[in-house]
């Protein structure tokens, strides 16, 4: 699709006034390859303990970044200076936003992508997202943030990894898994076959 900075201008008063056609130039990635890195992306973020792309209500496709940042009037890198970045995509199995955040050598103690860029990224997608009425992936309880239904989700695959991380993985996709988790040790099974739809509350 062509780069455009505007898609439409809207009056609230008389609504639409000028809205841009998308023009698509040519195919980047083949469907399937695309769909991988997609789930890649996704689960980078359902995954990981980052700041970055965990918006409730909202399963997230994207990825941090943090790179020197160069020297001005030189060679090398400028020291103590970096660009913090962050991309991503919602939602992620239908994507409706793409945006990116970059933050060119911010002034704080914490320089990295996931804690400069990712609640930048965080705040202007929910307000988007909320804006354009789109869909909630899944619901949260306000006040404590657990995942409320009942939807119908795809049992994650959690066979082999450590306990705790397979609960929270769970509990991420709205699986639900049984009981608490405690101690080390690693998951051998689940009560629902991976890939399988399980309605959860």
């Amino acid at each position: 699709i062509q780069p455009h900075v505007i898609r439409r201008i809207y009056d609230p008063k008389t609504g639409v006034t000028e809205r841009w056609t998308e023009a698509e130039k040519r195919q980047v990635l083949k469907p399937e390859i695309a769909e991988h890195v997609a789930k890649l992306l996704g689960d980078n973020i359902s995954m990981g303990n980052q700041i970055a792309g965990k918006i409730p209500g909202y399963v997230v496709a994207g990825k941090t970044g943090t790179a020197q940042r160069v020297r001005e009037g030189g060679k090398g890198y400028a020291r103590g200076q970096t660009i913090a970045s962050f991309i991503g995509f919602l939602p992620a199995d239908d994507p409706q936003i793409l945006c990116l955040v970059v933050v060119d050598n911010p002034q704080t103690d914490g320089k990295w992508g996931n804690t400069i860029a990712g609640p930048v990224f965080n705040a202007i997608t929910s307000e988007a997202a909320r804006f354009l009425g789109i869909p909630k992936s899944y619901e949260t309880n306000e006040k404590n943030g657990q995942v409320i239904g009942p939807f119908n989700k795809i049992v994650p695959k959690v066979v082999k990894p450590s306990v705790k991380y397979a609960e929270e993985l769970a509990k991420y996709n709205a699986a639900n898994g049984d009981g608490n988790a405690d101690g080390n040790g690693t998951a051998t099974s689940t009560n629902a076959s991976s890939n399988s739809k399980k309605q959860v509350h």
